[in-house]
């Protein structure tokens, strides 16, 4: 398809052509979920009850590791179908079989919605955004470091922090703000404050919008103007 055919092709043609992929199927949710469980947690019983470094302990490490690592990431699907009550059950069932037990509820990702948002999308208030390839290197290793401190991170909030908050509406209110949910760094904005953002209130993608339907590789100076992603230095996008 040539660049002119691409240029002359809504976006919003190209959605309804597809619209009826983006209607989530319950069952194979439910299937999904209670498949990857029972690999999930079998693996990690047998890999309790192997002698230490056996083929079987070590086999199971992984296949356990790789099933949790894609139950975690159902937390994804859950902010964005958290309004479809067809799947209301199904982000019950995760927080107790899932979420809970490891310590991440699915609360814990509900202003992601906010990286959706073009008032948010690419600037300090994008809770998704961080630019290591604009930084030195160094930006990358603290970033890695990560992996091996939010488990303490996780652990301090529940049994520390939490019931700490209990003791003042006002305390609990901040450790809900900024203990319970990503937020970029450096970000100094409440997550209740992005969440709040309403559909309604979001800035029209007019100029992302023009570059895909331009059909060209880049963006043009004008729509890097109007919609500079990745401009880390902004707060919010030029109005």
């Amino acid at each position: 398809m040539s660049d002119q055919a691409n240029a002359s092709f809504p976006l919003a043609e190209m959605r309804g052509i597809v619209h009826d992929l983006f209607q989530p199927n319950p069952r194979f949710y439910w299937a999904d979920l209670l498949i990857t469980l029972t690999i999930a947690y079998g693996c990690a019983g047998v890999y309790f009850l192997s002698p230490l470094f056996s083929p079987q302990q070590i086999i199971c490490l992984f296949v356990s590791g790789f099933a949790l690592h894609r139950l975690a990431n159902y937390i994804h699907e859950i902010a964005h179908l958290h309004s479809k009550r067809s799947l209301q059950s199904f982000q019950v069932a995760w927080d107790v079989l899932v979420g809970i037990p490891t310590l991440m509820p699915s609360y814990f990702f509900h202003t992601y919605m906010s990286h959706h948002n073009t008032n948010h999308f690419g600037t300090r208030s994008d809770c998704e955004y961080v630019p290591l390839g604009r930084g030195p290197l160094r930006n990358i290793g603290f970033f890695m470091c990560q992996i091996f401190l939010q488990p303490l991170f996780v652990v301090f909030r529940h049994t520390v922090v939490t019931p700490i908050s209990f003791l003042h509406p006002t305390l609990r209110q901040w450790v809900l703000e900024n203990f319970s949910t990503r937020q970029a760094a450096g970000s100094l904005q409440p997550a209740a404050e992005l969440a709040g953002h309403s559909k309604t209130a979001v800035r029209p993608a007019a100029p992302r919008t023009a570059f895909l339907n331009s059909g060209s590789a880049e963006p043009t100076q004008e729509m890097a103007g109007e919609w500079a992603v990745g401009d880390w230095n902004r707060e919010t996008p030029p109005s």
